[in-house]
């Protein structure tokens, strides 16, 4: 199976994880890499295996309407052409994997630090305590979510010391 074709055979799965992460966050910053296996002869006949990691660019989206293979497409063709121009002649196998990856916030802005907070029966407890304490700026947010209507919200908490957290 070539990559065009198993992008296309997956379509629905990838926009659908793709979508799902947009319903609970707004916008999303992603990109998708795929693992390929490829074979080639040399001119005395033996065939070599190879493999190669292969990503696409960085994406920012905010509306599902812009979701599309179309453009994974391309960049996966493209870094796989690159690759034979350095005069490999190796051919699409077979893909080994392939995923997408949302980027982390925290990654991407090196001097902020995040916690979240939510509520479960009444009482404030952490969802996630940022490994990264020493960063220039700390930001406290509180997850509210309405489960009835799959609705999640953050929230800035400007006095965490009110709300009964500490910064250290």
């Amino acid at each position: 199976m070539d990559v065009t074709e198993y992008l296309m055979d997956n379509e629905a799965d990838i926009i659908g994880r793709l979508s799902e992460a947009l319903g609970l966050h707004q916008c999303i910053k992603w990109y998708a890499t795929m693992d390929i296996a490829f074979y080639r002869t040399t001119p005395d006949g033996e065939i070599q295996n190879t493999t190669g990691r292969f990503r696409t660019q960085t994406a920012v989206t905010s509306d599902s309407m812009e979701l599309s293979v179309d453009r994974m497409i391309n960049d996966f063709l493209h870094a796989i052409e690159t690759f034979n121009r350095l005069g490999s002649q190796w051919k699409v196998d077979y893909i080994i994997d392939f995923s997408t990856t949302l980027a982390k916030f925290e990654h991407l802005n090196e001097d902020i630090a995040v916690n979240v907070m939510t509520f479960d029966e009444g009482q404030p407890i952490p969802l996630y305590v940022t490994p990264h304490r020493q960063r220039k700026h700390l930001i406290n947010l509180l997850l509210l979510t309405d489960d009835e209507r799959d609705v999640h919200h953050y929230v800035l908490i400007r006095d965490p010391f009110a709300f009964g957290l500490r910064q250290n």
